[in-house]
């Protein structure tokens, strides 16, 4: 079946968690943050005068400051002009502001460094109006472990709004912001640039139409919370299919279709990656086949048959073409026939366009190969009804315990077995399957495993 590789959608889950910490964070300043309910408050500084800063009512988390040190000048009243400003809140976070004030309110391009008392710091350059953050800026989160995530763009009000992009340590978010979050189509591009996505974003996860690639392949359909859901196109890198139906655990699995390169279509039925027994293979020719199928060619019992020039074979095949006893039908008559190799080495009529025909002993021999072909039919009700039963049972029995999804980092053979080596946010885990087999890309490991 060729590559059988998926996207790694596991990593937005993870990001997401991180990037809402940093919005909250943000500068660390109850004026950059996220606003909901902005108030204004005075605050008198050390040299008797007042700085005017906002205070955020939505936001729990939003200290008051209780101490600000001025170290320029004060008109009528305010602290005005060029100069650094120092802050304390509530928490003990300490703020440092360089740049230029208009009655008490920052205007300008404003530098700011922060720290709280975990060691966390803060980095910005942005452009201030009216005491907020309006325009083009630059802010940078710096934990203590020094997985710094910084945000590029404009800025309204203090939140991010307008064209920018989130750069983070798993990768780089962008688009056009509103009131602080990805809006529309947006774009993920990994560290590496080994993985991209490309459409709508919920919570930094991919959530409505758009497509996932990476060097393994490309999944274009809808995706739900980060993971493909329902019918999409799946596209394996260097193989000679594409693939259009349902996806679990990155592997088709379902009702499907998969086009090659060729143009010939086969539909089927596939559980964890594995085709069924039968399917339906639609050629370029006109011709289509139904019946047993092995590697994605007939192989077995089946029948092929072309309504353009009204003929059909019904019998044995072996790796994709025509091969053993069977019955051949034209515009001349039916026929029993032998082929070997997809080429016709023997043909004895049956019946003509007109009926059977009446050559001594040919109507008992015409009633065995009806007879023989009404068991391939029954045979061909009884698989397919045994194969979806399978399918239901198979279904029917996968729970509902929480899983983690893993990244295919790389695999290698010993004997009989192939070993799948995962990447599971942050930790590595190994999926031993046949050597014949192949590493899907994603794997869904048992999350208390």
């Amino acid at each position: 079946m060729g590559t059988q590789n998926t996207l790694p959608y596991f990593i937005f889950h993870k990001n997401a968690y991180v990037i809402r910490a940093f919005i909250i964070a943000l500068l660390l300043s109850s004026q950059s943050v996220l606003a909901r309910t902005l108030v204004e408050v005075e605050i008198k500084t050390n040299k008797g005068c007042k700085y005017i800063y906002y205070h955020n009512l939505s936001n729990p988390s939003s200290q008051k400051l209780v101490e600000a040190k001025w170290d320029g000048v004060c008109r009528l009243g305010y602290i005005d002009g060029d100069g650094v400003l120092r802050t304390t809140d509530g928490e003990g976070t300490i703020e440092i502001y360089k740049g230029s004030l208009s009655e008490g309110k920052w205007q300008g391009n404003i530098s700011i460094e922060s720290i709280k008392l975990d060691g966390t710091k803060g980095i910005s350059h942005v452009v201030f109006e009216g005491g907020l953050a309006n325009g083009y800026g630059e802010a940078t989160i710096i934990p203590p472990n020094d997985k710094r995530i910084t945000y590029q763009g404009q800025f309204k009000d203090g939140q991010f709004n307008g064209a920018g992009k989130l750069i983070t340590p798993r990768g780089t978010y962008s688009g056009e912001f509103q009131d602080g979050k990805l809006t529309g189509d947006a774009r993920y591009v990994s560290p590496d640039e080994s993985i991209k996505y490309t459409g709508p974003l919920h919570n930094y996860k991919p959530h409505g139409i758009g497509k996932l690639a990476s060097t393994k392949g490309s999944i274009s359909g809808e995706f739900v919370n980060g993971k493909p859901m329902g019918a999409v196109i799946f596209e394996p890198a260097n193989s000679i299919w594409a693939y259009k139906g349902e996806l679990r655990n990155g592997m088709p699995d379902g009702l499907g279709t998969y086009t090659f390169k060729n143009g010939n279509k086969l539909t089927i039925n596939t559980v964890s990656g594995v085709p069924d027994s039968t399917g339906i293979i639609n050629y370029t020719n006109g011709d289509v086949y139904e019946g047993e199928i092995v590697s994605m060619l007939p192989e077995g019992r089946g029948r092929i048959s072309n309504r353009l020039n009204n003929t059909w074979y019904e019998g044995e095949f072996r790796n994709g073409v025509p091969d053993g006893n069977g019955v051949y039908s034209d515009s001349t008559g039916l026929y029993e026939v032998n082929y070997t190799k997809g080429k016709q080495t023997t043909r004895i009529k049956l019946a003509g366009a007109s009926g059977i025909s009446n050559d001594v002993g040919t109507e008992q021999k015409s009633e065995d190969i009806m007879d023989r072909l009404d068991r391939v039919l029954e045979y061909f009700a009884k698989q397919r009804a045994t194969q979806d039963a399978a399918v239901a049972q198979s279904k029917q029995s996968r729970d509902n315990r929480p899983t983690i999804s893993c990244l295919l980092k790389h695999e290698w053979t010993s004997g009989l077995n192939k070993n799948c080596v995962y990447d599971c946010v942050g930790s590595e885990a190994v999926n031993t399957i046949g050597a014949a087999n192949i590493c899907p890309l994603l794997w869904e490991r048992d999350f208390w495993r």
